[in-house]
């Protein structure tokens, strides 16, 4: 059997730490290759350079023989190589189809071929025996499901090389077993694997060979049929390991928390336990049985009722803060997203949910916390340089640690762990199981949530049994057998998963009728059919309060300020959807005005100069926002500000008022009229039919998408994410320059006072349209209306009569509702 890939001292180091030293292995093609080690042993760093997501410091990495002359994702793909990260790579709001093709769409000169695009995704799916349909968005996935459209997004590649990163980490015991056969058919198809897991039960299954890495270094490379489970974990942690599990509890105190009928919306339904002091007492459930939201609302993190008693008092916990005051620790699911924050030193997570207990007058004494901080630090062997060094450079399982430190550093004595060794290293999970039990030896209550079995029945002194969101059985160490908790766990029938709902929605909300008229059946309300609905309102409100509303002159004058609105919030929109926000629009339309005029000088023949000056406005505007934003890294924010200062500052050099004029002919751009029919509606329809065929249709609005969903997963597509960036404040910036010309033949002459405006006007009707902060969704037609509902606002208002005081107060309230409305969290 030949090698399919060959790694000669590769070596990578970060700062303050080797993540690999000159690390030399062999996959002989076809076989599954299994990668095991402790958290920071380097598989990860190995895996990402495979990927061509790191660039090695050295060595050199040989494919079917060929070596890789750079490290990028576009050379990896080339080569036949794959990877399934643990974390998946993709855009939650593009569907199943858009997934698997990102970065490879069926494309001609740019326009998608849809149709080939799902009929593709359909046939590799089919491959792997799932109904999942092309056109659901990956968010309303489960996490199996999702694990499928990654290894179909992986086949999509034509690879023959599949890396898996912890590919079973959150999956179900059946959704496993799903897994390890289509693991097995892939082999059969010749398809070499590298599997990465911290559960070795998985490696003695599946592989055929075993490479142990520690500390950054190759250990051992061998055959799995000549090593067995005790010889791979002394191997990966240095030393023989006593007993995986400790010993059961020798006594159990007094009851420490009893919860009766507690209740938490449609997941938690009647439940009742007790925890007792010294006890750890363990909760199993299938997906969905609603064990995480009991624990929040144990913690006071969710809505709930009931009863809730701790240590014979009843309290009540409405927020978390409440629950910390009085001794109930949650030690959560997701550390990254909940248990750390990410950016803070490992001391100041350490110390956060306790620093009452060393500060004085609200003032933190430093000196005390470092004592604290650097004797748990030490209790719990968390292996970290200094307890100064920012908590995201440690390993997942010293990670872990500082969530558990945390809560012993606020002296709890109830602690509620949710899934505690998730994603740590066999060492790790030792030492954890070890620092719980002594916890609970002295006197806490520990209520330990994990979906993993054989660790709920190793640890537990009692095990509870969940489904659907109720307490189904209660068993005591002896009686807690696989059989009986399974029995339990899997007994009546499981409701339809939210997910399984979910993917018969259609492929994208907020697309057209149908969508709105969902939304009126019942369904929750999206952006477009608010935005819909609140147009027709004010329509409504402008036809029953003003006979002239109706009227050709008031409706041709809705349309002409549409216009110009409509034209600059598409640029933002494009800017947005990808991630980032312009401030420098209205700038940049008010210094359009003043050249464009300036330069025609009251004759027509002198508009192509005016329009490539106008044009040469858009580039340099866009080009310093891009170089900004892209290059230097700037918050987008701050760099369009900066941006918008600027060329404000040179309006000002130039002119303290309106300046030059135009011809006739110009003026017709704005005036005129095709039929009887005004010019302007022609430019709007125009305008927003090529922007949404842009966005919808073809390869680089899908990347915009993209980029703004999840830039890293765009990164490794092999999208051009910092081009694709640069070129959106290009687009936002002719965008603006265009809207100027028109304001140009709207006046009739250069105003300095008439862009101010058009940056807040732009971001409401993006943002009314459903595209937030941070992008990566929305739709064109939801900006159409987010545009047209401002310019009959602003009409509306005129013909009421009421000052401009009351327009910056409508503004405000709009913005204001559709930031809580279409915030970007769904």
């Amino acid at each position: 059997m030949t090698d399919a890939l060959t790694i000669t001292c590769v070596s990578k180091a970060f700062p303050g730490v080797q993540a690999l030293d000159g690390v030399s292995l062999a996959v002989r093609r076809g076989e599954i290759h299994a990668i095991v080690g402790e958290n920071g042993a380097g598989k990860s760093t190995l895996m990402k350079i495979l990927a061509g997501a790191l660039v090695p410091d050295a060595g050199e990495v040989l494919v079917h023989g060929e070596r890789l002359s750079a490290f990028t994702p576009e050379i990896s793909r080339a080569h036949g190589i794959a990877i399934i990260f643990q974390e998946f790579n993709l855009v939650p709001h593009l569907s199943v189809a858009e997934n698997i093709s990102l970065g490879r769409e069926p494309a001609t000169g740019g326009w998608l071929r849809r149709t080939e695009e799902r009929r593709r995704a359909r046939d590799l799916l089919a491959l792997l025996e799932t109904s999942i349909r092309p056109r659901t968005p990956v968010r309303r996935l489960s996490v199996a499901k999702q694990q499928l459209v990654e290894i179909a997004k992986a086949l999509s590649l034509d690879a023959s090389f599949l890396i898996m990163d912890e590919p079973a980490s959150a999956l179900s015991i059946a959704e496993r077993e799903h897994l390890f056969a289509l693991i097995g058919k892939l082999r059969e198809r010749g398809i070499t694997i590298v599997y990465v897991s911290h559960h070795l039960e998985e490696v003695f299954r599946l592989a055929d060979q075993v490479t142990v890495l520690k500390d950054g270094r190759l250990v051992r490379t061998m055959p799995v049929a000549e090593t067995d489970r005790e010889s791979l974990v002394t191997l990966m942690v240095g030393r023989k390991l006593a007993q995986v599990f400790p010993p059961k509890a020798s006594h159990v105190g007094d009851e420490a928390l009893g919860v009766r009928s507690l209740r938490s919306g449609s997941e938690v339904r009647d439940v009742s336990f007790t925890l007792r002091r010294g006890e750890i007492t363990g909760l199993y459930g299938l997906v969905g049985a609603g064990r995480t939201e009991l624990a929040k609302a144990l913690f006071g993190a969710r809505p709930h009722r009931g009863e809730v008693a701790l240590f014979g008092r009843r309290v009540s916990f409405r927020r978390p803060s409440a629950a910390v005051k009085r001794g109930v620790a949650l030690l959560t699911e997701d550390r990254k997203k909940e248990g750390l924050v990410m950016g803070l030193s490992v001391r100041e997570n350490v110390a956060l949910p306790s620093l009452d207990r060393r500060a004085s007058f609200g003032v933190v004494q430093r000196a005390r916390e470092r004592e604290a901080v650097a004797g748990l630090v030490e209790r719990l062997s968390i292996r970290t340089p200094t307890t100064e060094n920012a908590v995201l450079a440690l390993s997942g399982g010293n990670q872990q640690k500082v969530v558990i430190g945390k809560w012993l550093l606020a002296e709890p004595s109830v602690l509620i762990c949710d899934e505690p060794t998730r994603g740590v290293d066999v060492g790790a999970k030792s030492e954890i199981y070890s620092h719980l039990r002594d916890l609970a030896e002295q006197g806490l209550a520990i209520l330990m949530i994990s979906s993993e079995l054989p660790e709920v029945l190793g640890m537990s002194d009692r095990v509870l049994v969940m489904r659907e969101g109720q307490i189904v059985a209660e068993l005591g160490s002896r009686e807690a057998t696989e059989e009986a908790v399974m029995r339990a766990a899997l007994s009546g029938k499981a409701a339809e998963s939210q997910e399984e709902i979910a993917e018969e929605a259609p492929e994208r909300w907020g697309r057209g009728l149908l969508s709105w008229l969902g939304a009126l059946r019942g369904r929750r309300p999206n952006a477009t059919a608010i935005a819909v609905t609140a147009l027709f309102a004010l329509l409504l409100a402008g036809v029953v309060s003003s006979p002239d509303f109706l009227g050709a002159y008031n409706l041709t004058s809705i349309l002409r300020d549409a216009v110009a609105l409509g034209l600059v919030a598409i640029g933002q929109a494009m800017v947005m959807i990808a991630g980032g926000v312009d401030l420098s629009v209205g700038s940049t339309i008010t210094l359009t005005t003043i050249l464009s005029a300036g330069l025609m000088a009251g004759s027509d023949g002198m508009i192509l100069p005016a329009a490539a000056g106008a044009l040469l406005v858009a580039l340099v505007v866009g080009t310093l926002n891009g170089i900004a934003v892209v290059w230097l890294r700037v918050a987008p924010f701050i760099a369009t500000l900066s941006v918008m200062s600027i060329t404000r500052g040179i309006v000002l050099l130039i002119t303290h008022g309106t300046i030059g004029s135009i011809g006739k002919g110009f003026r017709s751009l704005s005036r005129g009229s095709v039929g009887p029919l005004p010019s302007a509606l022609f430019i709007i329809v125009g305008v927003f039919v090529l922007a949404w065929a842009v966005m919808n249709r073809t390869r680089y609005g899908r990347h915009l998408f993209a980029l703004g969903g999840n830039r890293e997963v765009a990164r490794l597509a092999g999208v051009r994410v910092r081009t694709l960036e640069f070129s959106s404040y290009l687009v936002s910036g002719g965008c603006a320059a265009l809207a100027g010309l028109y304001l140009t033949s709207r006046m009739g002459a250069g105003d300095p006072s008439v862009g101010p405006g058009f940056e807040l006007n732009s971001i409401i009707a993006v943002l009314i349209g459903g595209i937030p902060f941070g992008g990566g969704r929305g739709n064109v037609v939801g900006v159409i209306a987010g545009v047209l509902l401002l310019a009959v606002l602003g009409n509306l208002l005129n013909l009421w009569n009421l000052s401009s005081w009351y327009h910056q107060i409508a503004r405000a309230l709009v913005l204001l509702v559709a930031i809580a409305l279409f915030k970007k969290e769904d």
